[in-house]
């Protein structure tokens, strides 16, 4: 009943004002104690423990990469109920990604078409964004790509340079 109402306003927008403008009130909503306690009590998942990898998720369902490219909104997507958040792709250094339009929706198929090159804020602002505390029992990943600038031959040194706080597995500076 409701959803049908926000998104035929969300769709009156083009699809990149949409997608930030739902990152923002995921943001605000993760920042403030009392709507993170809405927003758990309406998206409350059912706890169907998951073991892969090594690691124990809440359940199986999880967001991947391409949706919160820089950490902005991670905190409130935390209380949608996913048993693991992907953030990114992640970029060593800040880009601007592909030239607009670069976002394209197809109703009818229920998709869209993601096209916009990795931008972002680079990696330096998403290890602030990352810092802690997090929910108890998130799986937080990062996915990492190589900036568009660098050779693929040396894609290898931007993986190394990336460093992100409190992860299980932080890649060698050089």
């Amino acid at each position: 009943m409701i959803y049908p109402f926000f998104r035929s306003l969300l769709f009156r927008l083009d699809p990149e004002q949409t997608h930030g403008l739902t990152l923002g009130l995921l943001r605000a909503a993760g920042a403030l104690p009392p709507l993170r306690a809405v927003l758990r009590a309406t998206f409350a998942a059912p706890q169907m423990p998951v073991q892969a990898f090594g690691l124990s998720f809440n359940n199986p369902i999880g967001l991947a990469a391409g949706y919160d490219k820089d950490g902005l909104a991670w905190r409130g997507l935390a209380c949608l109920g996913f048993g693991h958040i992907e953030i990114g792709t992640v970029t060593l250094r800040p880009q601007p990604g592909n030239p607009h339009p670069r976002l394209f929706r197809l109703p009818e198929q229920g998709a869209l078409i993601n096209r916009m090159g990795f931008p972002g804020r680079g990696a330096e602002y998403v290890a602030r964004r990352l810092r802690p505390p997090r929910p108890p029992g998130l799986v937080l990943g990062v996915n990492l790509g190589k900036n568009k600038d660098t050779p693929l031959e040396n894609a290898v040194k931007d993986y190394l340079a990336f460093r992100l706080p409190g992860s299980q597995r932080q890649l060698a500076k050089h």
